[in-house]
């Protein structure tokens, strides 16, 4: 008796694990008394049918089983149901910054409100190109790549709906970035006024490693924000003295290379420490404290981003409020308007270019020099 029930339980599994297999349009079609293209349409395009013909169908779709191909309705409609955010760096270094996080919120944000899925695009096997041949996406938000990256190219041959973010704007197509050089040199000049007069750079790389792959102009925020910090340093009444240090975007790396300067005997130490943004503030603030460094009795720290942790620091952190969130969200309305449009079939519109506000955020990282 126990081993019939195992055997009936065992054909029940089976038979629920296999329901659905083998069911197609065609069968429900049948089944249901309606065409193929009815059931096309009851999935795609639901206001083709009316709604006693749809129902009828779907009832008879979910009790045979049947749920349509991803792959053949996307070819069907034309439509991928999702956005990419192409990075230039992969996921796990993107991440380190809680800057991509509250960025992808944003972009999240306007995905949940418009039905859409949200697919990260890293460099595939190191090649950005390779990631924006291969994406399968209705349109594309590039963070921090530049108007001439190969990247770029791809996209545009496959004719997919894009905006630039945080890059040097293009003529042809929308881009959304902040006035980084306004706010760098807002950060510069508190430390000047403050008195500072040795100060260090945390800075985000500026030149390119593999120019024939990435292209130069994705360094046009670090550029913009040395030339803010170079315009406030210019304006100080006695000479500067700089160092600038490139670092990753995020808390380990700048808590390394401020153990790394802390620990060089060739310069006088620094009595401020700017940089290009908060994680690196943040790991460089943990290294001053680790040394017995008082923040900012000893050393002030600046940052750039008003990450979240910035203001619930030990100090708080002092930084330059950028709006990441809101950044996002206008790139994903000027990209869905693009999609919309593309979509209906009608001439694109000459792209925004639009430059959002920074400012200054004055905690308790900084202070005059002793």
């Amino acid at each position: 008796m126990a081993t019939e029930q195992t055997e009936e339980a065992g054909k029940g599994r089976r038979g629920r694990r296999t329901r659905g297999r083998g069911i197609t349009v065609t069968t429900v079609a049948k089944e249901a008394g309606v065409s193929r293209a009815a059931v096309s349409f009851a999935y795609n395009m639901p206001e083709q049918l009316s709604v006693e013909t749809r129902e009828r169908i779907l009832a008879v779709a979910a009790r045979l089983g049947y749920s349509p191909d991803p792959v053949a309705r996307m070819l069907t409609t034309r439509h991928a149901g999702a956005v990419g955010l192409l990075m230039v760096e992969p996921i796990e270094s993107a991440f380190a910054d809680p800057f991509t996080a509250t960025f992808v919120r944003g972009m999240g944000q306007m995905c949940d409100r418009h039905g859409l899925a949200l697919t990260l695009l890293p460099p595939r096997l190191g090649s950005v190109t390779a990631a924006a041949q291969t994406a399968v996406v209705d349109g594309v938000i590039m963070l921090g790549l530049a108007a001439d990256n190969p990247g770029l190219a791809a996209l545009e041959q496959r004719g997919l709906p894009l905006v630039l973010v945080d890059s040097l704007p293009h003529g042809q197509w929308p881009s959304v970035q902040v006035d980084d050089e306004v706010g760098a040199y807002a950060a510069a000049r508190h430390l000047v006024d403050l008195g500072h007069r040795h100060i260090a750079i945390l800075s985000f790389t500026t030149d390119p490693t593999n120019p024939a792959e990435e292209g130069h102009g994705q360094f046009y925020v670090p550029r913009q924000r040395l030339a803010g910090y170079q315009r406030a340093f210019t304006s100080a009444p006695e000479p500067m003295q700089v160092a600038r240090y490139d670092v990753s975007s995020n808390l380990v790396s700048g808590e390394r290379m401020m153990y790394a300067i802390l620990d060089r005997t060739d310069l006088p130490r620094p009595t401020a420490v700017l940089t290009m943004s908060d994680a690196m503030a943040l790991g460089a603030m943990r290294a001053c404290q680790e040394r017995g460094l008082r923040v900012p009795q000893d050393i002030s720290v600046v940052g750039f981003d008003d990450i979240p942790e910035a203001a619930t620091a030990t100090p708080a952190l002092t930084t330059v409020a950028q709006p990441i969130f809101d950044k996002a969200t206008l790139a994903m309305r000027m990209l869905l308007s693009q999609i919309e449009r593309d979509g209906e079939g009608e001439a694109l519109l000459a792209p925004q270019h639009v430059v959002l506000p920074t400012h200054l955020a004055i905690r308790a990282s900084s202070a005059p020099p002793r």
